[in-house]
């Protein structure tokens, strides 16, 4: 879909932005899981969470800086409403879906590292 045909499909803009924040929220859940199981304590923030999984070696630098910012932009949606959402931001963040799929990549190569699969 064209950034031009996206600005201009209300609809489809409440389903995007809704399941950009669900599949963050969904990421958030498995890094704050990991970093209680590996610190015994909760994260501070979701970017916290994010960060945490780096230093613990489950994600490496990369996928950790994409996760930050989705987990970041993940607030911004879900704490804006309306017409003061910027549509070009989310657009342009979706551009990025495959941070998702590397995130999953390098939790599954750690739990198969650590044997908890």
């Amino acid at each position: 879909m064209s950034r031009e045909a996206y600005r201009a499909d209300r609809e489809t803009r409440d389903v995007v932005e809704r399941r950009f924040v669900k599949l963050t929220e969904a990421t958030l859940d498995i890094a704050r899981t990991l970093v209680v199981h590996e610190r015994g304590s909760p994260p501070e923030s979701n970017p916290a969470a994010m960060l945490a999984l780096d230093e613990t070696g489950v994600l490496d630098r990369t996928t950790t800086a994409k996760m930050v910012q989705a987990a970041r932009f993940r607030n911004v949606l879900a704490h804006t409403y309306g017409n003061a959402i910027n549509h070009d931001d989310v657009y342009a963040a979706l551009q990025d879906l495959e941070r998702y799929r590397d995130f999953l990549h390098d939790v599954r190569a750690y739990l198969d590292d650590t044997g908890a699969l």
